[in-house]
């Protein structure tokens, strides 16, 4: 995302990456390197509508206030900053893998925010926490990013093979999380959390809110259950995107607001990857990229190598582009489960290095800006980050 990043700042103005993406696929659509309907074909509308129906369901639970109520809830009992940071890591990392990392960071940083600012809390290890487990905690998940979703797109069993391979790494990896924020902000992390009861009642949430959004999430959570014991057998069942779509319809009928759910929906992030399928699609198209690669094989065939490749060419164009360029190279290979397994850790795991490694990094990033929160600094995100990487590919390499 270096590049991505260097484009996108043009004086002392910073343009959108949806804005740039969507110039570049402008760009190649009138200049004819491809045409209007080689681009249309281009689109993978099965992944952009799996995008719009999740990121609808995360408006609706950043509408609806329902998991501010639950964490000050919970945090009311013994309000503790430990606490809180344990909640914080191990929620959006496990929400994470459900719901995309995106989703999480943009509900995740929309409840800490009122609460660093109400209680007056270091923001720094929360933030950080936030955006390491998010991105660690999507993982393990063949739903948990944009890129693994296209991964999961050319295996038979995607349940199957991510949580063979990257469930354990991932979940010690999250403990590591905790325990190392914990340990380099132990200090502000030592102030007390002083909570009145009164704090929580604000919160309270109308039943008419509740049950679409709790309908939705059971659905969406039964269906997914049955389609990992489907694909563990090899067998059919309903596509991940007919699932998500399935899951928005107890909000999109009974939901009070779903009007201003719509409005909420990132709907810049849907014409990103809209434009990012036809822009990597002409990419692809000039045969560059393939003669590179294909002149160096024994990088892509090598787990370990993929991984360096996808971590270095995530920083350089972004992890889902990336992956987009590897992906068919990959996909008919005899060992393609391990070598695609491999691609997701790098491309994924790129994230943890700098601020702009991946798109929740950016979600987290902005909203504490606009907030007027300056929390992020380089060096520390890049050092505990890198920690965490580390920490990450010496657990993949001993339990694969």
């Amino acid at each position: 995302m270096l590049i991505s990043a260097s484009v996108r700042k043009i004086g002392r103005f910073s343009l959108p990456l949806w804005f740039v993406m969507s110039i570049c696929a402008l760009v190649v659509i009138a200049s004819g390197n491809i045409s209007i309907q080689s681009a249309f074909h281009a689109i993978d509308f099965a992944t952009i509508f799996y995008l719009i129906a999740v990121f609808f369901i995360g408006s609706a639970l950043q509408d609806s206030k329902i998991l501010d109520l639950a964490l000050l809830k919970h945090l009311s009992k013994q309000p503790s900053q430990q606490k809180l940071l344990f909640l914080v890591c191990f929620s959006s990392g496990l929400l994470s893998a459900l719901l995309l990392n995106d989703t999480i960071a943009v509900i995740g940083i929309g409840i800490l925010l009122p609460l660093i600012q109400r209680f007056n809390l270091n923001a720094k290890p929360y933030l950080y926490t936030l955006a390491f487990s998010s991105t660690i905690g999507s993982l393990f998940s063949p739903i948990g990013n944009p890129q693994n979703l296209l991964i999961a797109n050319t295996l038979s069993t995607p349940f199957n093979s991510f949580f063979s391979y990257l469930f354990l790494p991932s979940l010690i990896t999250l403990y590591l999380c905790h325990r190392l924020v914990g340990f380099v902000y132990r200090k502000a992390l030592a102030a007390p959390i002083i909570m009145p009861a009164s704090e929580v009642l604000p919160l309270n949430i109308e039943k008419k809110a509740l049950w679409p959004i709790m309908l939705s999430m059971a659905s969406f959570l039964v269906l997914i259950i049955i389609k990992i014991l489907f694909t563990i057998t090899a067998s059919a069942f309903i596509s991940l995107t007919t699932i998500a779509l399935i899951a928005c319809i107890p909000i999109l009928f009974f939901y009070p607001k779903r009007i201003n759910v719509i409005k909420h929906v990132d709907w810049h992030s849907i014409l990103f990857f809209i434009a990012m399928f036809i822009f990597m699609h002409a990419v692809w198209m000039t045969e560059v990229t393939q003669s590179f690669l294909q002149t160096h094989q024994n990088w892509l065939v090598n787990p370990f190598s993929l991984i360096i490749i996808g971590f270095l060419l995530s920083q350089v164009l972004s992890n889902v582009p990336a992956v987009m360029l590897l992906l068919p190279l990959l996909s008919q290979h005899t060992h393609a489960t391990e070598l695609l397994m491999a691609l997701a850790v790098g491309s994924t795991l790129s994230g943890n290095i700098s601020m702009l490694g991946a798109a929740s990094n950016v979600i987290i990033f902005q909203y504490a800006e606009k907030a007027k929160v300056f929390a992020f600094r380089f060096l520390s995100f890049f050092t505990i980050g890198f920690t965490l990487s580390l920490c990450f590919f010496a657990i993949y390499y001993f339990s694969i």
